[in-house]
């Protein structure tokens, strides 16, 4: 068993361009028989607070610790099996789905059609125009929650009154 030190220091040899022109393809090999089957691809950013001096640490937007430093990580990953495909780390200023969306793109366009998610499910967060029409310009579906806004309630509404809502089976 390698030790962690160990690891780290064989890691920080490896130039990042070269390993993940390595990485990349050997992960698809790795999950390739899942992806044959319909799945969901979960997407999220969580936020890593920072102690001490780390490189792209930068005060930003922080739930648990407000004023302190932290990284963001955007993920993409298999939901059913929490197989993580992809990730970035990024500064703690690059929270916003925004940032995550070019991982999120390359991600989807690496894929064959056949291996392509049914769907990509995320939070109200990604419920931005600028998300969904990236993900429509793939012809990728998606489901979004949507924040609450008053254009929202508005929206539904007018839609409501048409009464051509079909049952999804949820009441």
């Amino acid at each position: 068993v390698v030790s962690e030190d160990a690891l780290r220091r064989a890691l920080e040899r490896i130039d990042e361009a070269a390993s993940a022109v390595w990485m990349r393809p050997s992960l698809m090999h790795s999950v390739r028989e899942a992806l044959d089957r319909p799945w969901v691809l979960d997407i999220d950013a969580s936020i890593k607070p920072l102690y001490g001096r780390q490189a792209g640490a930068e005060v930003s937007y922080n739930p648990h610790k407000p004023g302190r430093p932290s990284h963001v990580v955007h993920t993409y990953w298999v939901g059913n099996l929490r197989l993580v495909l992809h990730a970035q780390l990024q500064s703690g200023k690059s929270h916003t789905p925004t940032h995550g969306l070019p991982g999120l793109k390359a991600l989807l366009e690496r894929l064959p059609r056949a291996q392509r998610p049914q769907l990509v499910r995320g939070d109200c967060a990604y419920g931005s125009d600028t998300v969904m029409r990236e993900l429509e310009d793939l012809q990728q579906p998606y489901l979004f929650k949507l924040k609450q806004s008053a254009g929202v309630k508005k929206l539904v509404q007018r839609q409501w009154r048409q009464r051509e809502w079909l049952d999804a089976g949820q009441g």
